[in-house]
């Protein structure tokens, strides 16, 4: 049984974050493809639009949240990932993605819009925060057996009825997934389920961090908004805390 994820933030091996608060942006110029009623507000009764090859169409602009749901417990975590964690959030400004600007890996988070867009043999998203994308192959590739290892996978799709499968493999271990090791294995499904609204489902695989493989889900919400640039160096003074309290380390030691 699923169950909201409080147990998984306080071992912080959450993936989901919740959606932004970024009102819409856009509102003089309605997202194409919607379909409406005659008074402009989407028709939440009609049938998810299909792509050219008459499977569903994912492509469009994307809010997540603001609640999820998953089956991980603690006891779940391996001790070792488990004391990783704590030291995470016992440390908030410990060089991680979100400090050093570097890209956060995989990327099934989500902390403002995404844009997906979808053609029969590739969807590509677009993310909002960190200014980064993503590519999943449909054209009936396999997993690469070795790859060079990248900050959010290498990804590849298939259709399984009307929901897209998504596996994903050979992460880098620079950036670790909440306790999760570069041969983390994670399977997402995405499926239309109205023209406003995504079911995703997500299920991790990684024995080295976990006991067992966990699951989590949350609905994507099509919206308005638009994707603004991201600079994540922009007003960052986290860094610069970090290498002058370095520095006073070294002339202490001295």
């Amino acid at each position: 049984m699923l169950h909201h994820s409080g147990v998984a933030t306080v071992v912080a091996v959450s993936v989901l974050s919740l959606v932004s608060t970024t009102s819409a942006q856009w509102l003089t110029q309605p997202t194409a493809g919607i379909p409406r009623l005659p008074d402009g507000k989407p028709d939440l009764s009609a049938a998810a639009p299909r792509s050219v090859d008459g499977k569903p169409d994912l492509s469009g602009l994307w809010h997540a949240g603001p609640k999820w749901d998953t089956d991980l417990k603690e006891i779940d975590v391996q001790q070792w990932a488990q004391e990783q964690a704590r030291q995470r959030l016992a440390n908030p400004a410990a060089p991680g993605w979100s400090v050093l600007c570097l890209p956060p890996g995989p990327m099934v988070t989500f902390s403002g819009p995404l844009k997906i867009i979808h053609t029969p043999q590739i969807v590509a998203v677009l993310y909002e925060v960190p200014n980064n994308f993503r590519q999943i192959f449909l054209d009936g590739r396999s997993l690469p057996k070795d790859p060079t290892p990248t900050w959010q996978g290498y990804s590849v799709g298939r259709w399984e009825g009307e929901t897209l499968v998504v596996e994903t493999t050979n992460f880098t271990d620079h950036e670790s997934f909440r306790g999760a090791t570069r041969d983390a294995r994670v399977i997402e499904r995405f499926t239309r389920v109205a023209p406003d609204k995504i079911h995703y489902r997500f299920t991790v695989e990684d024995p080295q961090a976990f006991t067992h493989s966990f699951t989590g889900e949350m609905p994507f919400h099509r919206t308005d908004d638009a994707i603004y640039e991201y600079a994540c160096h922009e007003g960052n003074y986290a860094l610069r805390g970090i290498l002058a309290g370095a520095r006073e380390q070294e002339k202490a030691a001295r």
